[in-house]
């Protein structure tokens, strides 16, 4: 194999080093292809990085994925990490608003409850609105076909306060929109299908949990979701493929039969292929609009260690998504990392936890709420919003150990009219000889939406 050096042309330049990065250049080096890899920054695996508190390696990005279509099944055993495989806690999420938390009900998805008049729905919604929430079962299913958003959707199925007490949490924690946001079509695909065979939204959902449908399960990695991009690396460099750091792509530009692609430093490299999977100039249809086609939240994640023996019963499950009104909370998300992946708890002392804040931008700007306060006010904010959900007061002096990490995060790919923009971008690329785009920001958010994205991008390059 040649090597990609200065003086020798790969057969292929991917741009950017995160997942879909990765997963194509593995594939493609497998493939005996020369592979060069360039990097903006300076670590590779986008949203699966780790953070280090008082010695114990966490996820400070992903700490999961989602396991429909088993598209990471074969990755992962290439990898060798299939036997690191482990399911979370059965603990259960918990859901807040206007001052309360309380345990979200199972078998739900969404939020959208399984069963309307179930113990814990009736608890949440109050008798009203969760018989209100049962009639779905006599509406028929053209109720709600309609509707142009989720939250429109579920209103119209099972009624508002589903919406504000069950959705919007999942919504705002999970995906950092509103459920007014949210393209229903693209967020669970066959949902209404299923409504039709079904009758109802509840037996919908009943149906899509049975057969691993989108948000029915999730697992993650012992030790980490960061393992992953780290074997990759490894497996791509002992190939002889190439990662280069620390010097943006400017634009790349079309030769005769090649691609010259240009850094910010004033360099270049020539290659029969690219996979572009940020959007670079060159990569992207003229007369596209790349701030919407880009334009995401921006969020900051917050994690501690400390001593709290009162969270050793997990009194709110794996964690708290807060939904409308918010009160005096900031976060948009908590979880208890400890409780919900056992590895973690086996690497703490006794009493001790590990809780993962998310905090949102503020509105109309650009940066997280949290992003003007120093690490004293980040810690103060942190635990002020601890006792607000989970009703337990810490003391500064129990936080043994912080860490902080800013996400300019993708455009979720079911924000309306995502699917819109990036259609014409596909057909575009597709008659770009040497040219393939793969990543989030045109395959969608989440694992099993990047892997099969970048594996696909790579086979093209690999004429299969």
């Amino acid at each position: 194999m040649i090597l990609p050096s200065d003086d020798a042309m790969p057969d292929l330049i991917v741009i950017g080093a995160g997942m879909a990065g990765l997963v194509a250049a593995n594939r493609a080096v497998r493939a005996d292809a020369s592979v060069l890899v360039l990097e903006a920054g300076r670590t590779i695996g986008g949203m699966l990085r780790p953070a280090t508190l008082g010695g114990v390696r966490i996820d400070i990005g992903a700490e999961a994925f989602a396991t429909r279509g088993a598209a990471l099944d074969p990755l992962l055993a290439e990898l060798g990490l299939d036997a690191d495989v482990v399911e979370p806690n059965q603990h259960g999420s918990w859901g807040y608003s206007d001052g309360t938390a309380y345990p979200l009900p199972k078998g739900g998805m969404l939020g959208i409850p399984a069963d309307p008049l179930d113990d814990d729905a009736r608890a949440i919604l109050g008798e009203e609105a969760a018989q209100r929430a049962a009639a779905d079962l006599e509406l028929g299913p053209e109720a709600g076909m309609n509707a142009e958003h989720l939250a429109d959707f579920v209103a119209a199925r099972m009624g508002q306060i589903v919406v504000d007490r069950l959705v919007t949490p999942v919504c705002r924690g999970v995906y950092s929109l509103d459920a007014r946001e949210l393209d229903h079509r693209v967020l669970v695909p066959g949902l209404e299908c299923r409504l039709q065979g079904e009758g109802s939204l509840q037996g919908a959902i009943r149906a899509m949990r049975r057969g691993g449908a989108p948000g029915a399960a999730v697992r993650g990695i012992a030790g980490g979701m960061h393992r992953i991009p780290e074997r990759l690396a490894e497996a791509i460099r002992a190939r002889g493929g190439e990662i280069r750091f620390g010097d943006p792509v400017r634009r790349i530009v079309p030769q005769d039969d090649t691609w010259r692609v240009e850094l910010m430093s004033g360099g270049s490299f020539e290659a029969r292929n690219v996979i572009a999977t940020v959007p670079v100039d060159g990569a992207i249809a003229p007369g596209t609009d790349v701030e919407a086609l880009t334009a995401g939240p921006v969020a900051e994640t917050v994690a501690l260690r400390l001593r709290a023996p009162e969270l050793d019963v997990a009194p709110c499950g794996t964690g708290i998504l807060v939904g409308e009104p918010a009160g005096e909370v900031a976060a948009k998300a908590a979880t208890h990392a400890s409780a919900k992946w056992p590895w973690i708890a086996e690497a703490l002392e006794e009493g001790e936890h590990i809780v993962r804040f998310s905090y949102p931008p503020r509105e109309g700007e650009g940066m997280p709420l949290t992003a003007g306060l120093d690490n004293d006010a980040l810690r103060t904010r942190a635990l002020t919003d601890l006792a607000l959900l989970f009703g337990i007061e810490v003391q500064p002096e129990s936080v043994c150990a912080m860490t902080r990490q800013t996400w300019h995060m993708p455009a979720p790919g079911a924000r309306l009219g995502r699917s819109q923009e990036v259609a014409g971008l596909r057909v575009w690329a597709e008659d770009q000889p040497g040219l393939a785009l793969a990543g989030t920001w045109i395959d969608g958010t989440g694992l099993a939406n990047v892997v099969p994205g970048a594996e696909r991008a790579a086979l093209r390059h690999l004429g299969r």
